[in-house]
């Protein structure tokens, strides 16, 4: 019996270091990505000698931090490099953020581009964001997954249960869903309409 007892301990001290260890010591990996294309990869040369990368109905799944994640998609693509980076112009485009309680940021635009080194997006023209029952309109959102923030600007408006408002830039943060709004000039003030 003594034996016994001293096994589960062993046990269960190796349980613990290794868990020890994988939380405090171990190198965490906290951005993964998967890349998805429902159609083949078309290059298309041009007359100017220059390759265009274009993909139809393209997906990416990336994970950020714990129990968080981001998916991209959009229904057409182009590859192209810019001082080494290749980026992706897309088109017509959607993007859903999940927490770990299951609750999805919606973004959709006309146009995006996808930096596929930082995973970092920039938003274009007709941008749209549901979250619960509030719904964010602007002109451009730029996406930062280093800072876990997005930033919608230009022609901001925010439509909610108890009212809406209009505003130069919104500002959210995806871990935590804190919203900030605010004005580019000081003496600006964000205009506000409550519901009754």
């Amino acid at each position: 019996m003594k034996k016994i007892i001293q096994s589960v301990l062993l046990l269960i001290l190796i349980f613990l270091i290794f868990n020890f260890y994988n939380e405090y010591f171990k190198e965490k990996e906290e951005i993964k990505i998967q890349q998805n294309t429902s159609k083949s990869l078309v290059k298309k040369q041009a007359d100017n000698q220059i390759d265009n990368n274009l993909i139809k109905n393209l997906e990416y799944e990336i994970n950020i931090k714990k129990d968080n994640s981001y998916k991209l998609s959009s229904k057409t693509s182009e590859i192209f490099y810019k001082d080494g980076v290749e980026l992706i112009k897309m088109l017509d485009v959607k993007a859903i953020f999940t927490d770990k309680n299951n609750s999805n940021v919606i973004v959709t635009s006309d146009e995006a581009i996808y930096n596929n080194e930082n995973y970092n997006t920039i938003f274009e023209n007709n941008i749209k964001i549901i979250y619960l029952n509030n719904i964010i309109y602007g002109d451009a959102l730029n996406l930062d997954l280093q800072k876990n923030n997005l930033i919608i600007y230009g022609n901001v408006r925010y439509d909610g249960l108890n009212g809406n408002l209009n505003a130069d830039n919104i500002q959210l943060d995806l871990i935590s869903k804190q919203i900030n709004i605010f004005m580019n000039d000081v003496d600006k003030k964000v205009t506000i309409n409550s519901r009754e």
